[in-house]
């Protein structure tokens, strides 16, 4: 199987694989810091769903990026949520979620914001918080792991089947 992958793949791919695998590995620990240090300074208030609006999308991975996991979907609907930050102004802002059965009119919901910045807002659900880093980790882990297994092999040195020569040192006549 490593010499069919090897074979499909060829030797660039996979250290391109291996590479790749890492670089995620390291930006999903990144994303999984953003999202504690979020967690640390963010503060839970409850919200209401004011309205759901229909939202085109632009690009076929955009549905992808915004949580709805229908590829190539042609529109998606944003809930508007209203909810009053802990310095007590009020605030209504769309959540960054485009999933159509996920919330009515009127539903309540618990929002994480930062005080001092309502653009910042994000609906309390393990979606919104830890699954872009879970969705790079494995995904860095599995480029990793076929990257390594398939790459390795081919870096280690192989014995040749002839003798290597000695070289000597001629010596010149004078």
């Amino acid at each position: 199987m490593k010499q069919f992958l090897r074979y499909l793949l060829g030797r660039r791919t996979c250290c391109l694989l291996l590479v790749g695998g890492v670089i995620l590995v390291g930006m999903s620990v990144k994303s999984t810091w953003e999202s504690a240090v979020f967690l640390y300074r963010a503060q839970a208030v409850e919200g209401q769903v004011y309205d759901v609006v229909r939202k085109k999308f632009d690009a076929p991975w955009s549905p992808l990026l915004a949580g709805n996991f229908s590829w190539n979907a042609e529109a998606g609907y944003q809930p508007i949520v209203h909810f009053v930050l802990p310095n007590g102004r009020p605030c209504m802002r769309p959540l960054p979620d485009f999933n159509v059965n996920d919330y009515a009119t009127g539903q309540q919901l618990r929002v994480l914001t930062l005080a001092d910045d309502p653009e910042s807002a994000r609906e309390d659900a393990w979606k919104f918080l830890w699954g872009i880093p879970c969705i790079q980790f494995f995904g860095g882990i599995v480029c990793a792991i076929i990257g390594w297994f398939t790459a390795w092999p081919s870096f280690r040195r192989r014995p040749s089947s002839a003798a290597p020569r000695k070289r000597t040192r001629r010596r010149r006549a004078a």
